[in-house]
């Protein structure tokens, strides 16, 4: 499953603190994932493009053990599940700064779901911004080559901000 990761960086990085992170990052990322430093309003924005596996979570346990995250898809919901690597991954990052680390939920999760079923496909999802609206229930019908976005906010001034992102979806 392609994913961007963006991380922002709000201090002068005079010790290159950002390179070795990512030095030690990208042991942990499928082979085609590419990073890139670029410099933003504030500070500086690190952008990782790179693959999460996507299955059941046995098989995905088993398959991919060394992967950061599992997208899991199973019993009708889908969810970001962090692993072993990256309890490795942040215990590296730790040996650079106590500040750099990788945590869940994210500040913000966008999933983007295209229907290529030619049943309807029900999404639901809990907490989420729909076209920039706050919605505590959600749900939406996908008709064949329907998509829809929704995002999760997780920043430490919301109450949903301890939940790690999930959907629920259903054929009709």
């Amino acid at each position: 499953m392609p994913v961007t990761v963006e991380f922002s960086f709000m201090v002068k990085d005079k010790d290159e603190m950002i390179e070795l992170a990512k030095k030690k990052t990208m042991p942990f990322l499928s082979k085609d994932s590419s990073m890139e430093l670029s410099k933003a309003t504030f500070g500086k924005t690190l952008t990782i493009k790179t693959k999460f596996p996507l299955g059941k979570k046995s098989v995905l346990e088993e398959k991919e053990p060394n992967a950061l995250f599992h997208i899991v898809a199973q019993d009708n919901q889908v969810f970001v599940e962090p692993t072993d690597s990256l309890k490795k991954l942040n215990k590296s990052l730790k040996e650079i700064s106590f500040a750099l680390d990788v945590d869940l939920p994210p500040t913000r999760t966008i999933f983007r779901v295209i229907s290529d079923s030619r049943k309807d496909f029900n999404l639901s999802a809990t907490a989420i911004f729909f076209d920039n609206k706050a919605y505590l229930q959600f749900e939406k019908t996908l008709k064949r080559r329907d998509s829809v976005e929704v995002e999760f906010r997780g920043d430490e001034g919301s109450v949903y901000g301890e939940i790690n992102p999930f959907l629920k979806y259903s054929n009709h």
